[in-house]
């Protein structure tokens, strides 16, 4: 229930193109890969059953060469006691023990022949059931040493005659040669007359060259081929010892419960997974086994796997590309009536509607339409009421705007006639002083400098272009009087790039000279100085002459406070300082002006609050 809400309020905040994608893309994933693992599962399938078919073909045919070689070896057996040769080795008078040693030398230079002529036959014994024999227990041995072997009843039999027992036991004379290098062919030599068996043959054959068939076969990397009887005895393999081949018995009984004459299967042995191929020797009825790890006949699918994984891959990436093109194709019109609504909500009323068709999406795309003309008719209607009512406001607005304009001028007016009188007479008492001329141009270039900069339009000016208004006031200042004002500037680059009210500093400069330094007439500083906060600006401007009385102190913050600039307060009561504190509220704001602090022995600070973060882009540039 919980990942059915999580799930909902997930798809909910989902754009319908991604849930689109979403949906088509995971189908074909999972449908890509479900496909992919199912047909690699057949084609394994597939590959494992023609792999065992061929290796049951192959299987028989090496058991066809077995059965070359036994039938070759039989006939070369036969050849050694057929007809009257066996009777040659039967004695017909041993009179002492020198014709016995003759005797047993005949029959080994015979079965040395024998031998010689067919190389790949390791020994070669008989065993006598006739007393006329003597045995050497090297090459002929009584009967008796076999009598009790489980294999020795049917040689016995009359049916037997010109007939083979391959065996992979051996008799117990104690000189077999050795049951990892042979196997044994027995046949028994009957009495043409008495049909009574005379003597076992014993033929000892080179497993290496009976199963050359096998030696020349490669079962892969890790599998083995052996050779074996039903009842689990290991007749050969290649190059393996019985603790080599591990768990072959329970090999050998798998294969057996198969209960077939060939066959190729999968199983599962001591909690690993073996491919088992075998065919029945037909003529011995030994099997020939194969064992290979199922790992290493998986290596040869992974060819065919990394095919199957690539072309998934391709698939994948096909049908992602045709899920975002359909899906795109199917949300276009869905994302763009969302933008139509977007642009609506942006009170942009007058858009078009171009969505087309009459199914779902067709029908709210008219609607909306409908709607938006509706909207706009109002909206219309709402404007020239507003315009109307909003006509007689505009007025009394003007009126206001023209009144302030008109107070700006007249302080401009009313500014410069006082200040160019002084400067022209401090120019006359120039010719009377030493260097008259050098003196004079450095005035009036001071007095051209602020001509330019009050005849300049920019209501707003950088605090720097300010300062240098001042440093042009006080040379004139400074060639008029004996008494020299320097001014400290201690301001950073922000407060020197910060945008101010034109005609701030020089009247706050000027209060300071009158008021506080006129009467000390003596070398004095005025120096100015800034605090930046986060986003508001306090220059002060401090001098250490003659304090402000605490009565008029306390008369004057108020109204700084309220931001009250009469014009019918005489200037030498403090116009100036009036005018530039209404100007900075009237354009910044209320929360900005100026503030003062006079103390006794430490002098006179004006506090200029300043908004910090001033756009270059909504004043015009510098004067300079």
């Amino acid at each position: 229930m919980l990942f059915q809400k999580f799930f909902t309020f997930s798809m909910i905040n989902v754009k319908i193109r991604t849930k689109i994608f979403m949906f088509l893309g995971l189908s074909i994933l999972i449908y890509t890969l479900l496909f992919s693992f199912l047909t690699f599962k057949r084609m394994e399938n597939v590959i494992r059953n023609n792999y065992g078919d061929s290796l049951v073909q192959v299987f028989e045919l090496i058991n066809n060469n077995i059965d070359y070689n036994v039938n070759k070896f039989e006939i070369s057996f036969n050849s050694f006691y057929a007809g009257n040769r066996f009777d040659s080795l039967i004695p017909t008078h041993i009179e002492n023990y020198n014709d016995m040693l003759v005797y047993f030398r005949a029959v080994s230079n015979q079965i040395s022949t024998y031998k010689r002529v067919n190389s790949d036959v390791l020994d070669l014994r008989i065993f006598s059931f006739d007393d006329a024999i003597p045995w050497d227990n090297s090459s002929i041995y009584s009967s008796g040493v076999i009598d009790n072997e489980p294999w020795i009843e049917p040689l016995l039999t009359d049916n037997f005659a010109n007939s083979f027992l391959w065996s992979n036991e051996a008799d117990d004379t104690g000189f077999r040669a050795g049951i990892t290098d042979s196997v044994y062919c027995y046949t028994t030599v009957f009495d043409e007359q008495t049909n009574r068996p005379q003597a076992i043959l014993r033929m000892d054959v080179d497993k290496k060259k009976l199963f050359a068939a096998i030696d020349t076969f490669a079962l892969g990397r890790q599998g083995v081929v052996f050779v074996a009887r039903e009842n689990g005895d290991l007749i050969y393999s290649q190059g393996l010892t019985p603790e080599g081949l591990g768990n072959y018995r329970t090999k050998i009984d798998r294969v057996v419960q198969n209960n077939t004459q060939s066959n190729a299967f999968t199983a599962e042995i001591d909690g690993h997974s073996d491919f088992l191929v075998f065919s029945r020797n037909k003529k011995l009825g030994w099997l020939v086994i194969g064992s290979i790890p199922a790992t290493e006949f998986q290596r040869g699918t992974i060819e065919i796997r990394n095919f199957i994984l690539v072309i998934s891959l391709l698939s994948i990436f096909v049908g992602f590309i045709g899920t975002y093109i359909f899906s795109a194709l199917v949300s276009r019109r869905i994302r763009l009536l969302s933008n139509t609504i977007d642009r609506a909500a942006r009170d942009n009323l007058e858009i078009n509607v171009e969505i087309s068709g009459n199914d779902e999406i067709g029908q709210v795309s008219h609607h909306f339409k409908e709607m938006l003309e509706r909207i706009h008719s109002l909206v219309q209607e709402l404007e020239k009421h507003y315009q109307q009512e909003n006509s007689l406001i505009n007025e009394k607005y003007e009126l206001d705007i023209l009144k302030k304009e008109a107070e700006l001028h007249a302080l401009q007016t009313q500014i410069n006639p006082h200040f160019l009188y002084n400067t022209l007479e401090m120019m006359k008492g120039l010719l009377y002083s030493d260097d008259p001329k050098g003196k004079i141009i450095v005035a009036i270039q001071a007095l051209s400098n602020t001509f330019k900069y009050n005849l300049a339009v920019d209501y707003l000016v950088r605090v720097r272009d300010e300062i240098q208004h001042v440093k042009d006031y006080l040379t004139i200042h400074n060639l008029r009087f004996d008494w020299q004002v320097e001014l400290v500037n201690q301001l950073d680059d922000v407060a020197m790039n910060t945008r101010i009210v034109r005609f701030t500093l020089e009247p706050l400069i000027e209060n300071a000279i009158i008021h506080g330094l006129r009467n000390m007439q003596q070398d004095c500083q005025i120096i100015i100085s800034s605090v930046a906060k986060v986003d508001e600006l306090t220059l002060s401007i401090h001098n250490d002459g003659c304090i402000i009385p605490a009565e008029k102190l306390s008369d004057l913050k108020p109204l700084l406070a309220k931001g009250d600039h009469s014009f019918s307060v005489e200037r030498k009561g403090g116009l100036g300082i009036h005018n530039v504190n209404g100007r900075i509220k009237q354009f910044f704001g209320p929360q900005y002006g100026i503030d003062l602090d006079s103390t006794e022995g430490i002098g006179t600070t004006v506090r200029i609050r300043l908004p910090l973060a001033n756009s270059d882009s909504i004043y015009t540039s510098e004067v300079y």
